[in-house]
Parts: C-alpha cells; structure tokens; sequence
C-alpha cells in the first residue's frame, strides 16, 4: 500500500517536473491553472497519506515492542531449560558414578567368588585324595579285621585263652627259652599295636571326613552368600542404569525443547528484523512524501511563475542536451557489473569503477533531485528525476563518498553531484547506477538497463 502511495506521488511529481522542463511555449494560462488545482489537491492527498503512514509506523514500533517483550520470555524460558539440562547432567553423572562404584563392587564379589570356586576345586582335590586314602585305610583296616578274626578263632578253638606259658615251658633250653619268651612278647605287643592302630586309623578317618565336609559346606555356604551379594549389586546396578538413562530421556527432551525454544527465538528476532526493516522502509516513505510536498509546492510556484511569464509573452526555454537517448554517462571508469542476475540475485543497475580519489559523479540528463540522503543499503546516494524526449525517468547514484546536491535542487546535465566511493552495502569504491523508465520504488518493478540506453 504504501509502495503504491509513494509510485502515485512520483508520478504526479514527474508530470510537474515534465511541464515545468517542458520546451514548448506553447501552454495556456487555463491549462496551468488547471495543474495548479490538480497539484494542491493531490499535496492534500499526500498529506492525509503520510498522517497515515504515522499512524502505521506507531503500530508498527508498538508491534516491535511486543516482539522484544516475546523475546524476552523466550530468553528467561531458555535460561530455565539450560539450568534444567545442566541439574539433569550433574544428576546423570551422580548416577554414572554410582554405576561405576557398583560395578567395582560386583567385580570385587566376582574375584571372592572366583577364588572360592578355585577353594572348592582344590578341597574337591582333596576330598579325592582323601578318598583314596580312606580306600586305603579301609583296605588296612579290613586285613587287620581279617587278622583279628583268625586271632579270635584260634582263641575260641584253645577254650578262649592262647597258652603262651605252654610255648615258653616247652622250651628245650635256656635259649630256646628266651627266644621263645622273645617271641611270645612280641606277638603280644603286635596284637596291642594292631588294635590300636586300628582304633586310631578309624577315628582319623572319622575326622577327616568331617572335616572335607565341614570345609565344603562352608566354602559352599560362602558362595550362595556372595552369589547372593552379586545378585542383589546387579540389581542395584541396573536400578541405577535404569535411572540414569531415565535422565538422559529427560536431558534428551530438554534438549529437543531447548532446540525447539532456540528456534522460536531465532524466528522472533528475524520477525523484529523484519519489522525493524519495514519500519525503516516506512520512514523512508513519510520522507518521501514530504519531499514530494515540498516538490509540489514549488512546482506550485514555479506554475504560476510560468503562468505570469506566458501572460507576458516570455516563457523561459529549457534546452537539453543530449545524444539518441537524452542520456551522458554518470561517471568514468570500467563497467564491472550488468545489469541482471547476479550471485543469487537480481542487479537492478551497473557498477562502474575507477581507482583513485575525486572521480566525478555527473547526472545523465537535467531534471531535479527528489532525495539526497544516507541510506543502510545505498549509502550515501541521489535520486533525480527526469523528463527525457517527453518520457519520465528516474536516476539512482549509490555508494557515494559525498553528495553536492540537495533535495528540490534543479541540475543540469553532466553536473557534479558527488563522487564514487564505498559507502553503504559496498565492497569497494564505484557507482552503482540505476535507471527506471517512470518512477522508482522499493520493488524496482521500473528498472531498466542502462546499456540499453547508451549509458555504460
């Protein structure tokens, strides 16, 4: 809308500007009379639109202001999440550290039970052992018990008791009596020493078989304890597992929000530079349209100048000159840019380069300039606006060092109105040239290229 405002305003300002440069002297009092009406209305409408665009601009700061209000909150929420994440984070290392001490503590319940299993290994060794010597001292005492048996028999077949005074008396002589006393002393303590290793040889197997199986049940005991013990850390240790990738979820879902929160805040802040740009564009506008009432009234005035002179028969000529299409070229140097795509975009003009300080900066035909000013994008940049072989046209010099012209001033063709510089959106010194056949506007829907009308 406003776009269309700014268009409908040039265009009458161009249609002064063609009568007021006009070569004819052909007009009537009536008709100039009739322009002086039609320009004061359409100044009124100007007027009217830029209270408007006020207004506009006021709803706009307001929509800025809630915009950052958002951005705000979003930044506190955001400031939430992270100290979120971060307890999440120490808690998961809590947890971590927790799983680290219970696996120690299960590895160290594995290495007992490890050396328990290698105990009963080697008292199963033993009890084999054991066993064969328990064979064997069953085979001793099964021959002792044969032993005894036959001992017993001869005692019961000699009326219970061995005559061993018969053996001695029945010695031939002396030392056949000693040798016999010898002999029956011996078979005496033989038959002690038999008995009684046989009673210890049982109570030693006795013992030792209560002892390997005491030695076995408790080794045994020890095991299912520890057994038990790390059955009941892994369940801790899984507990905690559980636990901590429970955390992690939840770090994981902070992390989506804080995502999801760090990009609404990246939409935010290009909205507010999006308002912040269109607000830009709207006080560019108001100042457009000031600049066309003050065009109009001196269009006004210099109407009504050319009004009285017609009276008097000495309407003033206005000559231009200028080649098949009106035009001179703005400056010196090397065209090092067209007009047309460009980088991923459109260039609406050309670039023309030249090193060195003071290179000139010329208007290409007369007409006057309806901007002079600073811009974020142009830099220091003019616009003047033209009536050529009867068509309107405007003219943009951009990246300017220094502007000698001002706004409402009238210029000729080839004056000096700045020279090439760098200002602006700019990678080095040079003029960026725009021509538009009619009005300019922010969509640049008029531009034309300048090649094709002997500019280059």
């Amino acid at each position: 809308m406003y776009k269309r405002i700014v268009v409908y305003m040039t265009a009458t300002v161009i249609v002064m500007i063609g009568l007021a440069f006009s070569q004819t002297d052909q007009v009537h009092a009536e008709d100039i009379d009739q322009e002086i009406k039609e320009l004061k209305e359409k100044s009124k409408k100007a007027s009217e639109k830029r209270s408007s665009l006020s207004s506009e601009l006021s709803e706009l700061e307001k929509k800025i202001e809630e915009n950052k209000s958002e951005q705000s909150e979003m930044k506190n929420e955001i400031n939430s999440l992270k100290d979120e994440i971060t307890d999440a984070q120490k808690k998961i290392e809590e947890k971590q550290n927790e799983v680290n001490q219970k696996q120690g503590e299960i590895e160290e319940v594995e290495s007992e039970i490890a050396a328990l299993e290698n105990k009963i290994k080697e008292l199963e060794q033993r009890i084999e052992e054991l066993k064969q010597n328990i064979k064997e001292t069953q085979e001793k005492i099964k021959n002792r018990e044969g032993l005894l048996e036959d001992r017993l028999r001869n005692l019961q077949r000699n009326g219970g008791s061995v005559k061993y005074l018969e053996v001695v008396l029945g010695a031939s002589d002396f030392g056949d009596f000693l040798n016999r006393s010898q002999a029956v002393s011996k078979i005496m303590d033989q038959d002690k020493s038999i008995l009684k290793e046989h009673l210890n040889d049982k109570i030693s197997l006795e013992e030792d078989k209560k002892e390997l199986e005491d030695s076995r049940a408790q080794v045994e005991a020890n095991k299912d304890e520890l057994s038990n013990q790390r059955q009941h850390l892994e369940n801790e240790k899984q507990s905690l597992v559980a636990d901590m990738q429970e955390l992690q979820g939840l770090e994981n879902n902070l992390n989506d929000k804080l995502s999801e929160q760090n990009n609404l805040l990246a939409n935010l802040q290009q909205k507010e530079q999006e308002l912040q740009e269109y607000t830009m564009s709207v006080e560019e506008e108001q100042a457009n349209l000031a600049a066309q009432e003050r065009a109009f009234d001196q269009l006004i005035a210099e109407l009504e100048e050319q009004k009285k002179q017609e009276q008097n028969n000495s309407v003033e000529q206005t000559s231009v000159v200028s080649n098949d299409y009106g035009f001179t070229r703005p400056t010196s140097g090397t065209l090092t840019s067209t007009f047309g795509p460009r980088w991923g975009s459109f260039h609406y003009g050309i670039d023309i380069a030249k090193p060195g300080p003071g290179v000139a900066v010329n208007s290409v035909a007369s007409g006057v300039v309806s901007r002079s000013y600073h811009s974020s994008s142009y830099g220091n940049v003019v616009f003047i606006v033209h009536m050529v072989n009867g068509q309107k046209y405007t003219s943009v010099y951009a990246h300017l060092r220094d502007r000698f012209v001002s706004e409402g001033e009238q210029v000729k063709q080839g004056q000096v109105i700045g020279h090439q510089g760098n200002t602006g959106r700019s990678t080095g010194q040079h003029l960026h040239f725009e021509l538009h056949k009619g009005n300019w506007n922010g969509n640049k829907s008029n531009a034309v290229d300048p090649v094709s009308y002997g500019i280059q």
